[in-house]
């Protein structure tokens, strides 16, 4: 775009340099009288000299000049911002003459010298008699409310300038396309706003949290009661056991105290009584308690048995809890009627392994096909059910539910709309749900054991690490009449057999 120029003053810029070459020491009232003399006397009339020291973009005194092949003179920053606005060749805003390169700009030290000493000259003249003025002081009042008004509304139109009426126009377009986007923002922000509002209210409002609190206490004082009444229970045999065995040996305590006195009391009679008949008789006594001297009481020791009573107490308890736990691992097993043609399950099928056996040509309608996958043989029409899946080390296996209806044939999602309500890994650490962002674990925490549990009424499937029962997501949904646990290694992949891992169904031993 070519743009009109202003008079150049070829001439006057001569006679300016010339005046400011000297450091500005010429005393103007002795100088003769003549136009250029005039100018600088009456303070260059703040429309002449500042017109040639200030910038054509920014109307300001220039700020690190410098000097394009045409010899027009911009600041620095403004031309560079000016050229940056397009990617080919950048045309002088004055003459319009049009250079290839955008950074051939020569800075002009003696007009930067010249701009420092007319700063200089009002700054003097200011100290004589006035109070220092700013840099607003340099404009004329008309120039200075344009300044103002251009400060105000951080544009800088140029009145009757073609640039600036461009410029002005482009930030009117740029602030209402502004306008445009942070409104809409705007009401994007307030919608989020109220749905948050509402969701809160709603939560408060809800029993929800006093429903799951409930339960939680329910199922905690079922543990606690059965713990308490275990505890005293294994209390009750300790000292049941610790009573027996104190009166087992007072029992023969008293026996030995009996034995004692009957002895003590035929002695004295021997040591008192001097009559043969008396004689005779203590005689026959000792004579048949030496023969029943084998009958005499022995000493009892009872000790507590501390292997009933100081051992693995909590295993223990935590065994006999399994009476009363309202969910536990389901004992599991495969369906080899669903499975793959290729995958091979073990003789108590409770894990299955990508063989490198050929998929035979007749394949059964409830195999699944291309998929390696298969399900159970258990179903689950009702109640809550939970089981633990140990997983491959690798990527490509599925665990979770699938309806008892589902297609078996072909490579679908595994999304709820197609039957499935499964949790995959991907990307070497990254779980992947439908509908949901992907659950990338702690560093080395990556689950060896998952936990998949069922609440069929609530409509809930729950995923969990089951090394530490770590929650990683859980799906909510209206579930069909009949559900099966769902497992698979991956998909199959024609004249490629490769090793998809072992998936074993995690059997707890109690």
């Amino acid at each position: 775009m070519r743009y009109w120029a202003r008079p150049h003053c070829s001439l006057f810029t001569e006679k300016l340099v010339s005046l400011f070459v000297r450091k500005s020491k010429v005393d103007f009232s002795r100088c003769k009288k003549n136009k250029y003399t005039k100018m600088a006397a009456g303070g260059i009339s703040s429309s002449g000299l500042l017109s040639d020291l200030s910038c054509p973009i920014c109307l300001e005194l220039f700020k690190n000049p410098v000097s394009l092949p045409c010899d027009h003179n911009y600041c620095a920053p403004c031309i560079r911002q000016y050229s940056n606005r397009t990617d080919s060749s950048v045309s002088c805003p004055e003459c319009g003459q049009e250079f290839t390169e955008k950074k051939n700009f020569k800075p002009n030290r003696l007009l930067a010298n010249i701009v420092e000493s007319f700063k200089q000259l009002k700054l003097k003249k200011g100290r004589k008699g006035q109070p220092r003025v700013a840099q607003d002081e340099f404009y004329s009042p008309q120039r200075r409310e344009e300044v103002k008004l251009c400060r105000d509304e951080e544009v800088r139109p140029k009145p009757n300038k073609p640039l600036q009426a461009a410029i002005s126009l482009s930030n009117k377009k740029d602030r209402a396309a502004g306008l445009k986007h942070l409104t809409e923002r705007w009401q994007k922000l307030t919608q989020v706003w109220n749905e948050q509002r509402e969701h809160i209210t709603e939560t408060k409002a809800s029993c929800q949290l006093h429903e799951l609190k409930t339960e939680i206490r329910a199922q905690f004082d079922q543990l606690h009661q059965f713990l308490y009444t275990d505890e005293k229970e294994q209390i009750r045999r300790l000292q049941e056991e610790a009573k027996w065995a104190l009166e087992s040996m007072e029992q023969q305590l008293l026996l030995i105290t009996q034995e004692k006195d009957l002895i003590e009391m035929e002695m004295t009679m021997l040591q008192n009584e001097d009559s043969e008949k008396t004689k005779e008789r203590l005689t026959l006594n000792s004579c048949k308690r030496s023969n029943n001297d084998k009958e005499i009481p022995e000493l009892i020791c009872h000790e507590l048995r501390h292997g009933a009573h100081r051992g693995p107490l909590q295993y223990a308890a935590w065994k006999r809890m399994w009476s009363v736990i309202d969910t536990v691992p389901a004992p599991l097993t495969l369906d080899p009627v669903s499975a793959h043609p290729s995958l091979l399950l073990s003789a108590d099928q409770t894990s299955v392994e990508d063989s490198p056996r050929l998929p035979s040509s007749a394949l059964s309608p409830k195999s699944f096909e291309p998929c390696l996958d298969l399900l159970s043989l258990q179903g689950f029409a009702t109640g809550r059910h939970y089981w633990e899946v140990r997983v491959p080390s690798r990527e490509g296996w599925a665990v979770g539910i699938a309806s008892e209806s589902v297609q078996r044939k072909g490579n679908l999602p595994l999304t709820p709309q197609n039957g499935f309500w499964a949790m995959w890994l991907t990307n070497g650490n990254e779980f992947w749900i439908p509908d949901a962002s992907p659950v990338r674990p702690a560093l080395g925490n990556r689950a060896r054991v998952v936990g998949v549990y069922l609440d069929k009424e609530c409509g809930q499937v729950s995923f969990y690490n089951a090394e530490n029962m770590e929650h990683i997501h859980t799906l909510v949904d209206t579930f069909p009449k009949k559900v099966y646990p769902y497992f698979s290694l991956g998909v199959a992949q024609a004249g490629f057999l490769g090793d998809s891992g072992v998936l074993k169904i995690h059997h707890m031993q109690v």
